[in-house]
């Protein structure tokens, strides 16, 4: 559908609006308000606000009848999920959504417009949770593994359910041809500090994201990650977690290793020597007198006398 934009040429003039609601195709924007102008071909927006997914947006900008159009819009205080879900149809999970994003564009239809999309902005998440991941039932499994098998079964079904609470969730973002891309990604969790790179094709819906994580708790740990490729609301998952299952396999295995090695050090008991016999003290027999002392050596020269 083509935006009707030929009739700017003809117009000249200001405008002012105030209303309950404002439909635009999905979107909903409640107590709208807009202070329009057209002079030289080119309608003008200024302070162009509302309510829309529990927040409160503002934008401002303009278009020609050529299709050349800027802007600059901002959502403040909104609702994730109900934001993801209405946009794109996805469940990120939850949290306090403010979005901010400058840029230039060109086109006679809407997707036109978005696929020249040419800016800069910012995604950024407070107080929220991830769905679909526990980042810290990871780091309880690496305290207690000892088996590298079981360790990734374990990993596979923390990186598949539950959530993982977040204080702050920040990417700032570049939209080049209609693609938005970041590759400074931050998320930090009580848990672990998860850092990653996206990609988002705002036409085709199209998203190749990964998220490493790092654990507070195991520094010597290597990081684990999770990647979601494919469309927006329903991409494939890939797990990143083979260098954490080789770090999990190589301290098991020195494990095993100190365990041996300390059997192997510890002394066999050899067979015990009798006790030697106490020495017996010597009793004089019955009617036995104590020697006498031998007389003294005579003199030299003197022959000693014979008793009689």
């Amino acid at each position: 559908m083509n935006l009707p934009l030929d009739w700017l040429t003809a117009v000249e003039g200001t405008a002012g609006f105030t209303g309950n609601r404002l439909n635009w195709g999905d979107l909903v924007i409640e107590q709208p308000a807009a202070r329009l102008a057209v002079t030289g071909g080119r309608l003008s927006v200024d302070g162009l606000s509302g309510r829309t997914f529990g927040g409160q947006f503002g934008m401002t900008g303009g278009i020609d009848a050529q299709g050349d159009a800027d802007f600059a819009f901002n959502l403040v205080g909104a609702d994730l999920a109900e934001a993801a879900e209405g946009v794109y149809g996805v469940d990120p999970g939850t949290g306090i959504l403010e979005f901010g994003l400058t840029g230039t564009s060109s086109g006679a239809t809407p997707s036109s417009l978005i696929a020249d999309l040419e800016g800069t902005g910012l995604v950024s998440v407070r107080d929220g949770a991830l769905a679909g991941l526990d980042v810290a039932a990871v780091g309880l499994e690496i305290d207690r593994a000892d088996d590298p098998l079981a360790f990734l079964q374990a990993v596979r079904a923390a990186l598949g359910t539950g959530e993982t609470p977040f204080a702050t969730l920040n990417a700032p973002f570049e939209v080049s041809g209609g693609r938005l891309t970041t590759d400074s990604l931050r998320i930090t969790t009580e848990p672990a500090l998860g850092v990653g790179a996206a990609s988002v094709d705002l036409v085709d819906g199209e998203m190749d994201l990964t998220v490493e994580f790092s654990l507070y708790a195991q520094p010597d740990a290597p990081p684990f990650g999770l990647s979601l490729v494919g469309r927006l609301s329903d991409p494939a998952r890939r797990l990143q977690v083979q260098a954490l299952q080789a770090f999990v396999a190589q301290r098991a295995a020195r494990a095993l290793s100190d365990r041996f090695r300390l059997e192997e050090a510890e002394p066999e008991p050899g067979p015990t020597e009798p006790d030697a016999p106490e020495a017996e003290s010597f009793q004089p027999l019955p009617g036995a007198s104590e020697a006498e002392d031998p007389p003294p050596p005579a003199p030299s020269g003197e022959v000693p006398a014979i008793p009689n």
